[in-house]
């Protein structure tokens, strides 16, 4: 959206578009901002329980590749817990004002079993946060188990908005996002951008990113 805006600013686009596009601007980086302070509400709130999180793109990653978060459009927030502590997470969020579409029993005995997240939602204000709890990248897949413990004992601690969290591998990174976008069948020009900002600003091994390919069955 930035991008856009500069190209289009300096390409000589009438003034009243410019406005509008300035104006859409603004708001999405208000609306990141408070993204940005429910985030770390959560970051917070998990990793004092000893809970391990993984900030899934959102503004976390408009802050990594871009250098802001009001650099990317966002629309929720994703995060990702070791499978074992999805349960304990859950609860945990639930208790800090969200709800969810399905009791407790359902998640433990069919959600966690049949499904990649859980979807969250709170109220906040006048503003309502959509959360997507994730506890695995490789759904129905017989490798998640393993690809799972390849990716958590590569993934680093990294500060987050003043919060402490861990961090995908860059190579876990690109599959992340390639896989997403593939999943979704690339319906968003911003999952493109991303994925190219990657490779043009991470330093990512790709050999090791064909060795897992191969490894985890992802098809690249």
């Amino acid at each position: 959206l930035y991008r856009s805006f500069r190209i289009l600013e300096f390409q000589g686009v009438p003034s009243e578009v410019r406005a509008r596009l300035t104006a859409a601007f603004r708001i999405n980086a208000v609306r990141n901002m408070l993204f940005v302070a429910e985030l770390t509400r959560l970051l917070r709130l998990l990793g004092g329980a000893g809970i391990r999180v993984i900030p899934l793109k959102g503004v976390t990653l408009a802050e990594s590749l871009y250098g802001d978060p009001a650099f990317r459009v966002c629309s929720d927030i994703d995060i990702l817990v070791p499978a074992s502590e999805a349960h304990r997470a859950r609860r945990l969020i639930l208790a800090d004002g969200y709800a969810s579409p399905f009791t407790e029993d359902f998640f433990v005995n069919h959600q966690f079993h049949t499904s990649a997240d859980c979807p969250l939602q709170v109220q906040r204000g006048k503003l309502s946060y959509f959360l997507e709890l994730h506890w695995t990248l490789l759904q129905h897949s017989s490798k998640d188990a393993e690809a799972m413990l390849d990716l958590w004992s590569q993934a680093r601690p990294r500060d987050f908005f003043g919060i402490q969290a861990y961090s995908l591998s860059p190579e876990w990174e690109f599959l992340y996002l390639a896989g997403h976008a593939a999943s979704h069948k690339w319906q968003t020009l911003k999952w493109v951008a991303d994925i190219h900002d990657l490779c043009v600003s991470a330093s990512i091994d790709w050999e090791r990113v064909r060795e897992k390919g191969e490894r985890f069955d992802l098809d690249l």
